[in-house]
């Protein structure tokens, strides 16, 4: 991801990727690319997505012994206060952490 939140959303939509994975992609290339840490979600066997944090990618499929088809990805913006949130705390941990050392 880019080091800050606010420019992955931007280069998200400008260019219609999330870190180079397309909508279009299926969900072997779309893990190559953002890797195996998300929940995979299928409510009736037919559509499939995975969540990878602030991205989400959906994919149609005959069945669920088929691979998908790329549908669409949505970014989940009203994660990025959250994501920010996190990351300052973690910052403040660390510098903490740092000082009693």
């Amino acid at each position: 991801m880019t080091p800050h939140p606010l420019a992955f959303h931007l280069d998200v939509i400008t260019s219609g990727t999330v870190l180079g994975a397309r909508p279009t992609d299926g969900p072997d290339q779309v893990t190559a690319v953002l890797g195996t840490d998300f929940a995979e979600n299928s409510l009736d066997g037919h559509g499939m997505w995975r969540d990878y944090g602030m991205a989400e990618f959906f994919w149609q499929r005959e069945s669920p012994d088929h691979p998908g088809v790329g549908h669409h990805l949505t970014l989940q913006v009203h994660r990025l206060s959250s994501l920010c949130s996190w990351r300052r705390n973690i910052q403040r941990s660390l510098l903490c952490s740092h000082r009693q050392n």
